[in-house]
């Protein structure tokens, strides 16, 4: 059967909601049901089957009653093959009788995917003896564009890379106990999400949104650039390294985040009982948050900057993207010191520095390099609070507060 002559239009799957796994269509293993699918026994234990899919329709990929699968995807050696996914599964087992045992499928489904699938009907204690291995060759020859990839797998590794020749309208993994690693990927749309393993991003090209999900453990993207990106994870640490985004938020608990030459739009970076390291940020909007637990870092912002944690310090050096725009920022702790660097040349505004028993200060850091500055002017100069402006009061277009208690408050301008 020619699974092309089909006419079933594609949907696409939307980011909130994936489309539920199928049941496999049972056939007699090795049945001819596409004009391409070939299906082997290698080996007394060992079984391999192949398939051909055009380029007209997303793929999805997943297996049933193994104790392991595992998905490679990587340019074809093939440079005659210039508009077919080759989807090849290997699959082993402890036992022998694999080829009645094993069933593997391809067909079109009801959301209108090629569906390659891999299903044991051993006893639940012999299936832990199975593992299934997919991998899918494609084009390495020609620039095409793919409508998409869905995957469904768990208990081993998902990696996707070195296609930089392959543009996938979306990439859609669902993964348990697998680690996932996304090497230059070109993609409209891509959701990942798996539990207990790291997720790595590597130069990727992200149209719409990358969206990665893991819990207990680690998220790590460098150079990725794409609209909305959003990263959670939890009880492990996030690092983002060279990513530009629309809008990019990144949040996990009781681990650290570290962040390095970002820009975007919107950012939030959030974490709980751990410390927020933050340099060279560049934001129009910027917002972070933690608890019991440092923020420290070098954030360039146009008009917002929200700075939050408890019982533990702030440490940082503010730049202005635009001088001429307006800006509110607004730094709290407790029980912990506030110490910011503020752009004298480029601040015209308000500054409100309060604390409880303990003293603000606000000055210029260097006296004689101020000397041909604006002089600061107080309108509370408290020892606790202080209160006032910074160039032509008429003419305000910065706000910036900082609070805190039991510590000191010092503001710099540089």
């Amino acid at each position: 059967m020619n699974l092309a002559t089909f006419a079933s239009p594609h949907v696409q799957p939307q980011p909130q909601s994936l489309p539920p796994p199928l049941p496999a269509r049972r056939a007699n293993p090795g049945a001819d049901l596409t004009k391409d699918l070939t299906v082997n026994q290698i080996r007394p234990k060992e079984l391999e089957a192949v398939s051909g899919f055009p380029f007209d329709r997303p793929i999805y990929i997943h297996a049933t009653n193994v104790s392991s699968a595992s998905l490679v995807i990587e340019p074809d050696t093939n440079t005659e093959n210039r508009d077919t996914a080759i989807v090849i599964a290997e699959v082993s087992a402890q036992k022998s009788d694999i080829y009645e045992k094993c069933e593997v499928t391809a067909q079109l489904n009801a959301h209108g995917e090629y569906d390659f699938h891999v299903n044991s009907n051993w006893s639940l204690w012999s299936m832990a003896m199975v593992r299934c291995r997919f991998v899918v060759r494609l084009p390495a020859a020609v620039s095409r564009t793919h409508p998409g990839l869905r995957v469904d797998l768990s208990n081993s590794n998902i990696s996707i890379g070195q296609l930089a020749n392959i543009e996938f309208d979306h990439i859609n993994v669902r993964a348990q106990n697998a680690p996932l690693a996304f090497n230059g990927v070109r993609v409209g749309y891509l959701q990942a999400a798996t539990t207990n393993c790291e997720v790595r991003v590597t130069n990727a090209t992200i149209g719409t949104a990358l969206d990665v999900k893991t819990s207990n453990a680690r998220i790590a993207m460098t150079s990725a650039h794409g609209g909305r990106i959003s990263a959670k994870t939890t009880n492990s640490s996030i690092l983002l390294q060279s990513v530009t985004g629309q809008m990019i938020n990144a949040e996990t608990k009781n681990a650290k985040l570290h962040c390095d030459d970002i820009t975007a739009a919107e950012l939030h970076l959030k974490t709980h009982n751990s410390t927020i390291v933050s340099n060279k940020i560049k934001a129009d909007h910027l917002y972070l948050a933690t608890e019991n637990a440092k923020i420290e870092g070098i954030w360039e912002i146009k008009h917002t900057l929200d700075i939050s944690t408890t019982n533990s310090k702030v440490d940082g050096h503010v730049l202005l993207s635009d001088p001429m725009a307006r800006a509110n920022m607004r730094i709290k702790t407790s029980n912990a010191k506030i110490k910011v660097r503020l752009p004298a040349k480029s601040f015209s505004g308000s500054f409100d520095a309060r604390t409880r028993n303990w003293s603000a200060t606000v000055a210029y850091r260097d006296k004689k390099a101020a000397a041909g500055l604006p002089p600061l002017q107080f309108v509370v100069d408290d020892k606790h609070y202080k209160r006032g402006f910074l160039g032509d009061a008429g003419q305000t277009r910065h706000e910036f507060s900082a609070s805190t208690s039991n510590s000191t408050i010092d503001i710099e301008f540089v």
